[in-house]
C-alpha cells in the first residue's frame, strides 16, 4: 500500500557508459530525477549516519561517484530499512536488499 513514485536516477549513453554524476545533475535537472540528499565524500561518516537514521530517510541512499575517470554507484541502507526486511522475510531476507 506504499504510495510508489517513478525518478531518473541513471542515464546510459550506448558506447559511453553512464552520465557522469555531476552532468547527470545539471543535464537532466528538469526529469523528476531522484532528490540530490548529499553532496561529498561517501566515506564511513556518511555511511554510519545513513546507517544510524541521521538523514531523515526511509530505505536508505543511492550513492555515485568517479574514481580514476570511472563511475561507481553503491547502496547505503539504514538499520531500521534492514530490520524490517529482516522481520518480514526472515532467514532469506538477504535476497531482497
Amino acid at each position: 500500500d506504499d504510495p510508489k513514485e517513478l525518478r531518473l536516477i541513471d542515464v546510459w549513453i550506448d558506447r559511453k557508459g553512464f552520465v557522469e554524476p555531476k552532468l547527470f545533475i545539471k543535464q537532466f535537472k528538469n526529469c523528476n530525477p531522484a532528490e540530490l540528499v548529499f553532496q561529498g565524500n561517501c566515506g564511513p561518516q556518511l555511511r554510519k549516519d545513513v546507517y544510524d537514521g541521521k538523514m531523515d530517510l526511509n530505505e536508505g541512499l543511492v550513492c555515485k561517484g568517479v574514481n580514476n575517470n570511472r563511475i561507481w554507484m553503491a547502496k547505503l541502507k539504514t538499520k531500521s530499512w534492514l530490520d524490517r526486511v529482516k522481520w518480514k522475510y526472515g532467514e532469506e531476507w538477504e535476497k531482497y536488499i
